[in-house]
């Protein structure tokens, strides 16, 4: 973008990302529980990376963009959804395992030992719903928890350009009138007001992160027209 040498304006090409995927999905109990099972493997070749064509001994090099490394992603994913008498519970858990396995001469900051950025190891999350019939229609009491694990914003580390794990607790509750095509909700995130950020860089001289939301909580009146 600020290229100006024919090195800062080297051509890079596409990334190129083979996957591979299979699973299983089952009911059980009669329909009252069900299970997915995914797991992938995928193996990433011409991964866009900075380098720094080497310059006489002791002036750092001009920092440009390559294909320069090759990487595999490897994990798995489990939902299960269950119905307890009203109530209605959903899980999910996710494991991710991401490697570089090749890079390039002179690629800046980044080693066969780096983690991959914004890619948490491990996530999961819980979600229940109780719904009730009432005189004015329709009821649903909803809570979800949701969980990550330790993300890196740069390769260098430990570094404050980075979050640790964290979890966010959001609730609502739902009424459909009856007849009436409207619904309020009362709803309201982040309830335990976590402080954390969804990500961050450092240009060396600061770093700049954006925060994710603090506890917020509102009312949301829908009205849904009948169709023609």
């Amino acid at each position: 973008m600020r290229g100006a040498t024919l090195v800062g304006l080297s051509v890079f090409f596409l990334e190129r990302v083979t996957a591979y995927e299979m699973g299983i999905k089952t009911e059980l109990f009669g329909r009252r529980l069900r299970l997915n099972l995914a797991l992938f493997h995928s193996l990433l070749d011409d991964i866009q990376l900075f380098q720094r064509k080497p310059t006489v001994q002791g002036v750092p090099g001009t920092a440009y963009i390559q294909n320069a490394g090759e990487a595999r992603i490897e994990g798995g994913e489990l939902e299960a959804t269950a119905l307890l008498g009203r109530m209605r519970f959903a899980g999910y858990i996710g494991i991710t395992r991401a490697a570089y396995t090749k890079l390039q001469p002179n690629v800046q900051d980044v080693t066969l030992d780096s983690k991959f950025l914004n890619t948490p190891d491990m996530t999961a999350s819980v979600t229940a719903d109780l719904p009730i019939t009432v005189g004015l229609g329709d009821i649903n009491f909803h809570a979800d928890y949701s969980w990550r694990d330790d993300v890196s914003f740069e390769y260098v580390r430990p570094s404050l350009a980075s979050q640790g794990a964290y979890g966010l607790l959001n609730a609502m509750l739902s009424l459909r009138f009856d007849r009436r095509n409207l619904e309020l909700d009362l709803w309201a995130k982040n309830l335990i007001d976590r402080r954390y950020i969804t990500r961050a860089f450092n240009n060396d001289y600061y770093i700049s992160a954006t925060p994710g939301d603090p506890r917020t909580y509102g009312v949301t009146l829908a009205y849904r027209l009948a169709a023609l």
